[in-house]
């Protein structure tokens, strides 16, 4: 990931409502919620293909050409 020089943020409690906070630079979350969004595809169609399958309506595939 992103290696930067660590600093140090206080965020009052009243902002923070006793809850705990991370602070992280934009970019480092942007990558974090598109590999997220990505994942979350991937399990979705994962579960789609896992339906398919039971019903026998998940077409074989024979070769990589195919695709």
């Amino acid at each position: 990931m992103i290696s930067r020089a660590q600093s140090i943020v206080t965020i009052p409690s009243r902002v923070s409502k006793g809850e705990e906070l991370v602070v992280i630079p934009k970019k480092l979350y942007e990558e974090l919620l598109d590999s997220s969004l990505a994942e979350e595809r991937l399990l979705e169609l994962a579960k789609e293909s896992k339906r398919l399958l039971k019903r026998n309506k998940l077409p074989k595939l024979r070769s990589l050409a195919e695709l």
